[in-house]
């Protein structure tokens, strides 16, 4: 189920970075960016968990975080 969600949210993802890129009347701000792969890592990294993968689960994690972190600052400058 959860390969499935994150199948999905990282084509989801594709899409929006290639609309942004590809066409101008679709343009993110890099605060969005930031917050779209924050999801991205956390929803591989809440998958690699729970398929065992732990190690990767925690760098995941710790990358997903760190978007996170970026995203707030952003928002709050």
């Amino acid at each position: 189920m959860l390969r499935k969600l994150e199948l999905g949210v990282i084509a989801i993802a594709v899409l929006i970075f290639i609309l942004h890129y590809l066409y101008d009347g679709f343009y993110l701000n890099t605060t969005y960016l930031f917050l779209l792969v924050a999801v991205v890592t956390g929803v591989s990294g809440v998958s690699a968990y729970n398929e065992g993968k732990r190690n990767f689960g925690y760098i995941y994690f710790l990358l997903s975080g760190f978007f996170l972190v970026s995203f707030i600052v952003q928002v709050l400058n």
